[in-house]
């Protein structure tokens, strides 16, 4: 992983974390593994792409471990976590990418908490070809349908729509190093 990490197009590395809610996997063999990539990702300085489910603190505890000894970019990706979740990640400095998940009835804390999330720290993802956002949902996810997901975000957080677009792709270009994205 460490070799080919190294390559110019690798851009991130992962999805890695902690997934206790199946429990196809012992939590201490996930956690030697999302050690291993936090690894990995502090020593090329490429973003960690984190995916925790019903394990938050211990989600919180190895990232804090990395991150204080060195700071790397990090992603809580399809973020569906608690505000507390939020709010101990964005501390550490960590991107929260909102996925359609944000645009269901059912989220309602979810949406509490995105209109929380700084600008400086919000991205948005399909996760495709899961979870499509409403009005799409009940199809096959696919990266047109990240617009709903945009439109819905901007009008939960005040914000136009032009001006969420802007920053989520302006984070994007950032902590992923790459050019412009239009």
């Amino acid at each position: 992983l460490q070799q080919l990490a190294q390559r110019r197009d690798v851009v991130a590395i992962g999805e890695t974390g902690l997934d206790y809610y199946y429990q196809n996997a012992l939590p201490e063999a996930q956690e030697e593994l999302f050690h291993a990539h936090c690894e990995v990702a502090s020593d090329t300085n490429k973003a960690l792409v984190v995916h925790s489910r019903d394990a938050e603190r211990d989600t919180v505890r190895v990232l804090s471990q990395h991150l204080a000894k060195k700071k790397f970019p990090v992603i809580i990706h399809c973020f569906t976590g608690s505000q507390w979740l939020a709010d101990a990640t964005i501390e550490m400095g960590c991107m929260i990418s909102m996925s359609g998940i944000v645009t269901f009835k059912s989220a309602r804390d979810l949406q509490e908490t995105a209109k929380t999330i700084p600008d400086g720290h919000l991205l948005i993802e399909t996760d495709a070809p899961y979870l499509a956002p409403t009005p799409m949902r009940g199809k096959p996810n696919e990266p047109a349908y990240v617009r709903h997901t945009a439109e819905f975000l901007a009008h939960l957080r005040g914000q136009e729509f032009d001006h969420l677009a802007n920053i989520t792709t302006e984070n994007a270009t950032k902590i992923f190093q790459v050019g412009h994205v239009k």
